[in-house]
């Protein structure tokens, strides 16, 4: 009686954890935007991102569209929980750090920036979960300014070229 089930448990997980994660590889180009909390603020979310996934890492080139123009960054995650940390233009420290669903379908990107002043205080979070609908990268985005205490929710759509 014991072995049929314990036959059908050792599929159940092979089947689990052989699973193949989501390939976001692309250049995906912003399409639109619908607010789910909060102030919508159009240079929140970026206009252009290039990604590269191969192996145990992903690389991404988001474009974002600012006052001055627009701002270019490169990064490169790894899936191994390590987070990727940089400086950017204006002098703060950025890390980011991804994490696969259970699945492999969904990827949680956690981007925290940090105090000019204290480089251990973090002033921002971001948080994208990134999923596959129809053809489209979406991303379900918070956006949270620790400093104020402002917090904005949108769901933001990519169109691949």
């Amino acid at each position: 009686m014991k072995k049929p089930a314990l036959i059908a448990g050792i599929v159940l997980f092979s089947m689990t954890s052989c699973a193949q994660p989501t390939d976001f590889s692309g250049t995906w180009v912003f399409e639109d935007q619908q607010s789910i909390s909060g102030n919508l603020y159009s240079d929140v979310s970026p206009t252009q991102m290039k990604v590269t996934q191969k192996g145990d890492e992903i690389a991404i080139e988001k474009t974002t569209s600012a006052g001055n123009g627009d701002v270019t960054t490169n990064e490169i995650v790894t899936f191994d929980g390590k987070p990727f940390q940089t400086t950017t233009s204006s002098g703060r420290k950025k890390r980011i750090t991804i994490k696969w669903s259970d699945d492999q379908k969904m990827l949680t990107e956690i981007t925290a920036l940090f105090s000019t002043l204290d480089n251990g205080k973090e002033d921002y979070r971001i948080t994208d979960r990134w999923s596959l609908e129809n053809g489209k990268l979406v991303l379900l985005r918070k956006d949270e300014n620790l400093i104020i205490g402002e917090v904005l929710e949108v769901k933001l759509f990519y169109d691949k070229q």
